[in-house]
């Protein structure tokens, strides 16, 4: 009876664990999305708020570099892509947003320049919230990384100061964790 009860926990224990990685997935899918609108709406509003200054090129040129980079990010979660190439994808994001901001802070110091752009700073600093929270949960998905090593094949480093793989004929190997 114990042995059954045992193997009835084991049992959905392990489909829990299946069933909680699509709402993962869905809610990543979720995030990406919201990205994608938000960094429309940005470069909607750069557009509109800062068309008369001398950063207005550079920064809706900033934005829509963001805003492609988004709709990649979501058309891989869209597509259940490597949450590898995504965790990538977002790090590059995170740059690229970090690279817009410092433009919005230049333009920003202009003496007496605030012409009502308090909701743009306040979708800013949402889609930078949004941005850390994605980057948290595929983070926390992926797990740590571990390294890849090339497998050089028996005998590796005899005969000489020079390891066998680097000889005509032996072949580099290099393993990783399926999917990532």
């Amino acid at each position: 009876m114990n042995a059954r009860r045992s193997l009835i926990a084991a049992t959905m224990l392990i489909l829990g664990m299946f069933a909680a990685a699509p709402v993962k997935a869905d809610h990543i899918h979720d995030l990406t999305e919201d990205l994608e609108g938000m960094s429309l709406q940005m470069m909607s509003e750069f557009r509109a708020h800062y068309r008369n200054l001398p950063e207005y090129r550079h920064l809706v040129n900033d934005a829509g570099e963001v805003a492609q980079l988004a709709h990649h990010i979501h058309d891989m979660a869209d597509r259940r892509a490597s949450l590898r190439h995504i965790q990538h994808d977002l790090q590059e994001l995170d740059e690229l947003y970090h690279h817009m901001e410092e433009t919005l802070d230049r333009v920003d110091s202009y003496r007496g320049f605030r012409h009502g752009t308090r909701h743009v700073r306040g979708l800013v600093n949402a889609f930078h919230d949004t941005l850390e929270h994605l980057q948290e949960d595929v983070a926390e998905l992926t797990g740590p990384r571990q390294p890849v090593r090339p497998d050089f094949g028996p005998g590796f480093g005899q005969g000489g100061n020079f390891p066998q793989a680097r000889r005509p004929g032996v072949q580099f190997q290099i393993r990783l964790p399926f999917g990532q």
